[in-house]
């Protein structure tokens, strides 16, 4: 058998092998249940729908003082393992990044429609955190001409809400980004079945490279813990000059050019919501404290700022007479640092080192044949 249908055949078997393990792998790991719910929010007069409250109230839903009240209820008690060996921080931006979702189904100009899933083990736990959150976006209410929404005069979102599809029960368990692992599996089995061909054909240098290879995955955890830790803090804060100007183009650039007054070209990021009404902020910093502080304290301007232009216009013929400005989740002290990962490091060294061993070994034999 030739050197390259031995690693042709090695390699693809091997990658078949892995296709099959990531479909069969998922059924004897814990298995993930997905529930799910449809509301609908319409218009109550003639009027296009105003989209600002709806995803104001969105913002206060997934804030981090709503999801750890969710993830800590008794009667959840969700993460449980999890909580006890990583910072409730993490666990929060981890359910809000994978698990929980919410997301624009259709809309149109009077009423649009959301979808909520939600992935945990549970099913019944599953199907519960679905109705929690249901239950939120029914209970929250929405201002009126720049009254916010812990005042006299504010409107029950309830009014204009209507559930679809109540959170369902999951029977069968969800299939996660099924495509993805089959397609990673099937590569990590075809560089292994090249290094499996490569070890058969030159034992004596493919356990070289291997080597070369454990080396550098050590060597680069062993730097990472010489790197500087990085910390980053993070914000989100509401901010909507008027109203009628809530989700439309004006109100966001108006948004953007605010905070960029304050932001500058320094530390701090942001990031503006798709309607235009909060804006994200972070803050890296070596110092998890100063770099709270130091977010809590931009964060401080901005707000003084929003207020003293809105206020600043208040005049007759002024569109922005009223607004809000206020906190949907303050500084947070972070925890786990965000850089560096020590795993990411220690492979990617590992890989350069294995491949400098494999060319190192290779080189002088090509500089033979080519004399």
């Amino acid at each position: 058998l030739s050197s390259a249908g031995l690693y042709w055949k090695l390699g693809l078997a091997c990658a078949a092998l892995g296709s099959v393990l990531t479909v069969v792998g998922p059924f004897a790991a814990q298995r993930q249940y997905a529930s799910t719910s449809v509301l609908r929010f319409t218009a109550s007069g003639p009027n296009e729908l105003d989209l600002g409250p709806v995803f104001a109230v969105e913002q206060e839903v997934l804030s981090r003082t709503s999801l750890s009240g969710i993830i800590q209820r008794p009667e959840l008690n969700l993460y449980r393992s999890e909580r006890e060996r990583v910072p409730l921080e993490d666990v929060i931006n981890g359910m809000r990044m994978r698990d929980l979702k919410v997301l624009v189904d259709r809309r149109d100009g009077r009423s649009v429609v959301l979808k909520i899933s939600y992935h945990y083990p549970d099913r019944g736990k599953a199907q519960a955190v679905v109705q929690n959150v249901v239950d939120r976006f029914a209970n929250s209410f929405v201002w009126q001409a720049g009254v916010n929404s812990h005042m006299r005069g504010a409107t029950p979102i309830r009014e204009n809400l209507e559930v679809i599809e109540p959170p369902t029960r999951p029977v069968v368990a969800a299939d996660q980004h099924r495509l993805r692992t089959i397609l990673f599996g099937s590569f990590l089995g075809l560089l292994l079945g090249v290094f499996a061909a490569f070890f058969v054909k030159q034992p004596r240098r493919a356990i070289i490279v291997a080597s070369a290879w454990l080396v550098g995955c050590i060597a680069g955890v062993a730097c990472s813990f010489l790197m500087t830790p990085r910390y980053i803090s993070s914000a989100t804060m509401r901010i909507v000059p008027h109203d009628h100007l809530s989700g439309t183009a004006e109100g966001r650039q108006w948004l953007e050019r605010l905070t960029r007054q304050v932001v500058g070209q320094g530390a701090v990021k942001y990031h503006l919501s798709s309607d235009g009404t909060a804006v994200e902020l972070e803050l890296t910093n070596r110092d998890p404290s100063k770099a709270q502080s130091d977010l809590h304290r931009t964060c401080t301007k901005l707000v003084d700022a929003g207020r003293a232009e809105i206020q600043g216009t208040d005049r007759p013929g002024s569109v922005l007479h009223s607004g809000i400005v206020e906190f949907v989740d303050n500084a947070s002290l972070p925890v786990t640092p965000a850089f560096p990962n020590r795993m990411v490091v220690g492979l990617m060294l590992g890989f350069g080192t294995a491949l400098a061993a494999g060319w190192m070994m290779f080189k002088p034999r090509r500089q033979l044949v080519a004399a």
